[in-house]
């Protein structure tokens, strides 16, 4: 395989970067091409190399670099798949796409996305198939809409209602359905933060 050239790969870097900070969105493989006066071809190339050398995560579609991590005002989420679908993966295999939110809507922090499965918490105004933006390392308390394991291990989002009789109780918002009480520790991957809704076919 050819070498590739460092200084057209710190021109891509930058160009990717500038552009995502200022547009919340990472540009086409045209747009970077015609800005660094390149091929489309070698423009997916050099990204497919950068990622495999962890200078960049480049899904095909979507590049984070830890510029565009800590941009001013800008915050990461990677969309990890369904709520309602076992243990949650969030690893750069699991993700789906990756989010771009202004910082000053769900603050500082670590975050990830997942889609609502189901009608549990309807009540709490979240639907099946919108997506929820999820705080990570996150101490959950009394209260708070949590995203956790119940005892057979199924990824669930629920809300937290503390602990009873040395186990932890998961309240949906639907007056159709139960409690889920957990035994033992909670295994709590985050808390919601924020919920994004398609109005289109409203």
């Amino acid at each position: 395989m050819r070498q590739k050239n460092q200084d057209t790969m710190d021109r891509i870097l930058r160009y990717v970067e500038q552009y995502t900070l200022e547009y919340h969105r990472t540009p086409t493989l045209r747009n970077i091409a015609d800005e660094v006066g390149v091929s489309y071809v070698t423009v997916r190339s050099y990204l497919q190399e950068m990622n495999e050398n962890g200078i960049i995560h480049y899904d095909g579609k979507n590049i984070e670099s830890e510029t565009i991590s800590k941009g001013s005002g800008v915050v990461l989420a990677r969309l990890v798949g369904a709520v309602s679908c076992g243990p949650l993966e969030i690893s750069e295999e699991s993700t789906e796409s990756i989010l771009s939110l202004p910082e000053s809507l769900i603050g500082k922090g670590k975050f990830f996305a997942l889609r609502a499965s189901g009608d549990s918490m309807i009540k709490s105004g979240i639907n099946h198939g919108d997506i929820v933006i999820v705080k990570q390392d996150v101490e959950p308390k009394k209260g708070d809409i949590v995203v956790a394991l119940d005892d057979n291990g199924q990824t669930t989002l629920k809300r937290y209602l503390g602990i009873k009789n040395g186990c932890a109780i998961l309240h949906p918002e639907n007056d159709t359905m139960e409690d889920i009480v957990v035994h033992g520790k909670l295994s709590c991957q985050g808390k919601a933060v924020y919920v994004m809704k398609d109005l289109s076919g409203i």
